[in-house]
């Protein structure tokens, strides 16, 4: 007997912040996937009390998508809670067409984001498991960010749209668990050759962010030499205050080229660590390129060069990992937003036209629409600001399309961007003066923070639910 039934209640999911996913997930060609991701909500399948395969059965290996492997029952018996069996996105329809023991896998992940070593070992049997397994552990956390009662209005919410649509929600919701970063293309598609292609270049984008760290302290190092050049307070005095403001323009703007560079050298050592142990795949289940990379700590190896020259400028604060499970989901949100910004800015050449800062639940989406006749591209972004005087310093915002010119009369320049809020603060909606609008996009019928129909995020009432951001 593989499943062993509890009636002690079920331990849930908590956040993850391991250093590490347990889960090792190799890159898995596009030809060996079985996924139907475009089909509708199907009921669950039947998940077997037990399983039926005598032992000297179950024992031996089969053949599956082209690799032997043994069955789970043949590593060991699992104990499974009652309320466990009952979940109802055990094996939904984002899981896809998988091996029959991997609802089994998914029971025990939503017990424990680990798995015992006997059904570790199962799933390393091969690729097909291993990625199998992945995405059953990613939807077990995904699950676990939301409290019981509304957990399943969230899988009624995701059972209505189409097994793409669901996965991209659990995936962006879970990509900061998953140590990653998500590029999505702004238009066409991507496959597992965009994701192969990007591998190739990463070197390049290291090679790049190094020429730049070496730039900025260059400047660093010349600021620093200019404000040591300042050693009293004073050996004469003048008489007119626009005299002492003129004199001490040559220290203002020293002290504030080091004081942004000092901050920089540390956001580009995380970035050089993450690009150097960076990993793309393309995943047929979002169709979207995902890209994971392991955390920096104190203790992790940099190269040579980074360790002997920028020795003296250590983590930000922001990306430390310490303290209680808050502090260090905090920290894990700044290192993977380091991450998001670097693609965004730095490559690569062969996927330029992609969205990689703000595929994850942090930000809502708004439609921006400005004068086609009357606005360039290059003021566009000036004409944003105008709409955001009002916000708090804390919140962010950026534009995500890129300009297109039209042969035909065109009213608007539709701009895609997007904003994440302090509090209830929002950009104007309309600004007269520039006949320029903003208006939120909400593609689904229901809330993308607690699912419910009604509403839209910004109206949303209920804490915010998702990795690092209850409150």
């Amino acid at each position: 007997m593989v499943i062993c039934t509890r009636s002690t209640p079920s331990t849930g999911v908590t956040d993850d912040h391991e250093m590490e996913d347990f889960v090792n997930v190799e890159k898995v060609e596009e030809d060996i996937r079985t996924l139907c991701l475009d089909e509708p909500a199907t009921s669950a399948p039947h998940i077997p009390e037990e399983c039926t395969h005598p032992d000297n059965q179950s024992r031996e290996p089969t053949e599956y998508h082209g690799t032997k492997v043994r069955r789970l029952s043949s590593f060991g018996s699992f104990e499974i809670d009652a309320e466990v069996r009952e979940l109802k996105w055990i094996s939904d329809h984002t899981s896809g067409k998988v091996h029959s023991d991997i609802p089994t896998i998914s029971m025990l992940y939503n017990q424990n984001l680990t798995l015992p070593q006997e059904a570790q070992k199962f799933i390393e049997q091969s690729k097909e498991l291993t990625e199998q397994a992945r995405w059953e552990r990613r939807k077990a956390a995904f699950y676990g960010f939301y409290p019981k009662d509304i957990q399943n209005t969230v899988t009624e919410a995701l059972s209505r749209l189409s097994a793409l649509s669901a996965s991209r929600i659990i995936a962006m919701k879970t990509s900061r668990f998953a140590h990653e970063a998500i590029l999505k293309p702004l238009k066409g598609n991507f496959d597992s050759q965009d994701a192969a292609l990007l591998n190739s270049e990463i070197p390049e984008m290291v090679a790049n962010v190094s020429k730049e760290i070496t730039y900025v302290f260059s400047l660093l190092e010349s600021s620093e030499q200019t404000l040591s050049s300042y050693t009293s307070y004073g050996t004469r005095v003048l008489e007119q205050e626009r005299d002492i403001l003129s004199h001490s323009r040559t220290w203002r703007g020293s002290s504030s080229i080091y004081q942004t560079n000092k901050n920089a050298i540390p956001e580009y050592r995380v970035l050089l660590f993450q690009l150097n142990h960076a990993e793309a795949r393309f995943d047929p289940r979002t169709g979207w390129i995902h890209v994971k990379t392991p955390l920096i700590d104190v203790d992790s190896k940099e190269s040579d060069e980074i360790s002997a020259k920028f020795s003296r400028f250590p983590l930000l604060k922001k990306h430390e990992l310490r303290g209680d499970s808050k502090g260090m989901n905090a920290a894990i949100t700044s290192q993977l937003e380091t991450f998001e910004s670097g693609f965004s800015r730095f490559g690569p050449r062969a996927l330029q036209n992609f969205d990689s800062k703000y595929q994850n639940d942090m930000f809502q989406e708004y439609v921006f629409r400005v004068p086609y006749d009357q606005i360039s591209p290059d003021l566009c972004l000036s004409v944003l600001a105008s709409h955001c005087r009002d916000l708090p310093p804390d919140s962010k915002w950026g534009i995500v399309s890129k300009p297109v010119f039209s042969g035909e009369p065109k009213k608007f320049h539709e701009i895609r961007v997007n904003f994440t809020f302090i509090n209830n603060c929002r950009p104007e909606s309309e600004n007269c003066v520039f006949g320029s609008s903003l208006k939120p996009i909400n593609p689904n019928e229901f809330c993308m923070n607690c699912f419910s129909e009604g509403h839209c995020l910004l109206e949303c009432k209920s804490p915010k639910y998702g990795f690092a951001l209850e409150d």
